[in-house]
């Protein structure tokens, strides 16, 4: 019955939305242990079923409390808006001043609240830019960097509303989100109204 429920967890692990589902007690357990039972070649759906059951109460109570402490920090957090925000993603580092500037395995990423120069950019081997974007920026507490699961409530939520982000970038207390413009105020209303 251990393996199984092993096996179980194993199977799960890399399935989030359902992982999240099963937590929320919103999965038809009984179907469910016949889509495990099937996936993965055990043929007793009963122990499959038993196992579900008891690892949708510990998921449950472990997503309730973490789901609690994000909107938590969440709640203390201040949310702002910058409209007219430009991006250059590089091969090349740009002596330059910007917003944020961010560079990783040869690749710098530049957050401008303003069009930068053209001559400036020409020199940078830029892979991407785009302009006139909108940067949702949420400063919140320290206590960010030990809330897990935070990246991944904001994600969730904004891909719910079809929205898409172009970046994300979050360093110690900052959380800067880049969208469309048309996107903004649907993402700080919805920041603004958590509950």
């Amino acid at each position: 019955m251990e393996k199984i429920a092993e096996e179980v967890r194993r199977y799960l692990r890399n399935k989030p939305y359902v992982l999240e589902a099963l937590g929320k007690g919103i999965v038809n357990l009984s179907k469910m242990s016949r889509i495990v039972c099937k996936d993965t070649g055990i043929h007793n759906a009963n122990a499959v079923k038993a196992a579900l059951r008891r690892y949708a109460i510990e998921i449950g109570s472990r997503e309730k409390k973490e789901e609690k402490n994000v909107l938590s920090l969440l709640h203390k957090s201040r949310v702002s808006l910058t409209d007219g925000v430009s991006v250059a993603i590089s091969r090349n580092k740009i002596n330059t001043k910007s917003m944020v500037e961010i560079g990783a395995d040869g690749l710098y990423v530049y957050l401008f609240r303003e069009e930068p120069q053209k001559g400036l950019l020409k020199k940078a081997n830029l892979l991407k830019q785009y302009s006139d974007a909108s940067a949702i920026i949420i400063r919140s507490s320290e206590d960010i960097e030990s809330t897990s699961g935070v990246v991944a409530y904001l994600a969730s939520l904004l891909a719910q509303q079809k929205i898409n982000v172009k970046e994300f970038i979050s360093f110690y207390t900052e959380t800067i989100l880049i969208v469309e413009k048309s996107d903004a105020l649907k993402i700080y209303s919805l920041l603004s109204s958590l509950e």
